[in-house]
């Protein structure tokens, strides 16, 4: 408010984190304009810097700032994920290279975890597309009544091979009753596939 009285010019919007006693904090855009001192000219800039008076308005933007980041943390959580299946390539690419595969055995098990690294890339690709046309609204969502325990048994099935390949055990426990559920069955597919990944 000071530095809004002594300036001829308004300054742009700033952003402020204001802490309460409880430590809770929230973000505001604060804007400041100076006023003619009382009984004076509307026109501020021509009064003396003393005699203005300055009025500050606060928006409440807590609620972008928390979007902007939780964008953040998801973008440094997938940037992570991504690295891992890419060094995975990297690394069996550059043993292929070094001509560290002298058998067909030893080579066709660097290709198969090549191939694997790429697949888990892929899905990591096709779940941030499928985020993406969620968030803009263009997803098509087919609710259907089906049987949730069929959906994960074929979860579990499609999983399995790439358990078998790991040498992990995967046993369904479900339930002998028949749940049913209301949803879209691709999407509740995939979401079950991801997480047995």
């Amino acid at each position: 408010l000071d530095e809004t009285r002594r300036r001829d010019v308004a300054l742009p919007p700033e952003e402020l984190e204001l802490v309460d006693a409880q430590g809770a904090s929230r973000w505001y855009s604060v804007s400041a304009q100076a006023l003619p001192a009382p009984g004076e000219p509307a026109d501020a800039a021509r009064q003396p810097r003393e005699a203005r008076s300055a009025m500050a308005v606060l928006r409440d933007i807590s609620p972008q700032k928390a979007i902007q980041r939780r964008h953040a943390e998801f973008v440094s959580a997938v940037s992570h994920e991504m690295k891992t299946p890419l060094s995975g390539i990297k690394a069996y690419v550059e043993l292929l290279a070094d001509g560290e595969a002298q058998d067909d055995v030893t080579r066709d098990e660097f290709l198969a975890v090549i191939d694997s690294q790429a697949d888990r890339l892929q899905r990591l690709i096709d779940n941030l597309l499928n985020l993406a046309r969620i968030e803009a609204g263009v997803a098509h969502v087919q609710k259907e009544t089906q049987s949730l325990n069929g959906l994960l048994d074929e979860a579990l099935n499609v999983v399995a091979p790439l358990a078998e390949a790991k040498r992990i055990t995967l046993r369904g426990d479900l339930s002998p009753l028949y749940l049913s559920m209301h949803a879209d069955r691709d999407m509740i597919l995939q979401a079950a596939i991801n997480l047995l990944s």
